[in-house]
């Protein structure tokens, strides 16, 4: 009976990696559609959607969800989660900064810093014009406006 229970509990703990390996995702958090593609933000390896641990990553796959790309950059994520396109350029969120990425090479094209906002969820992005985006901050509970060109953060919504 211990046998085929540890035969059991070596399966049970064995397939979750064998599907991360199965599909080129590792916690897939948002996707994001431009119409041609789909853009899914992994986590990571572990489920720590705070974790400052460098192993987050942008797959490309195709619409009917088939993997192009496991990872469209080579930059260092953390954890990402929402993102908007605008321009050519992919905006994630990842926890205490927004990272634009340029489609077409796959290279950083921006860094916002939010640290101004005490945030470490950044969690979701909406597009507002060609030079503004709304970021959503999960644990301060706040919205705020950001302006592309300039960088610049205004409050636009608190938790009450």
């Amino acid at each position: 009976m211990k046998t085929a229970f540890a035969l059991l509990a070596c399966t049970v703990l064995a397939f979750p990696a064998f599907a991360q390996d199965e599909t080129g995702l590792a916690h897939p958090e948002s996707l994001h559609a431009d119409g041609h593609f789909l853009y899914a933000t992994n986590i990571g390896k572990a489920m720590e959607p705070t974790a400052k641990d460098g192993d987050g990553f942008i797959s490309k796959l195709s619409l009917d969800g088939k993997m192009i790309t496991p990872s469209i950059t080579t930059e260092k994520l953390n954890a990402p989660k929402g993102t908007a396109i605008i321009k050519g350029v992919l905006y994630v969120a990842d926890l205490d900064r927004i990272v634009g990425i340029n489609l077409a090479t796959g290279k950083k094209a921006a860094e916002i810093s939010l640290a101004s906002t005490h945030t470490s969820f950044a969690n979701d992005l909406t597009v507002k014009d060609d030079h503004t985006l709304f970021v959503s901050l999960t644990d301060v509970g706040k919205i705020v406006e950001v302006d592309l060109k300039t960088g610049k953060l205004t409050e636009t919504a608190e938790r009450r």
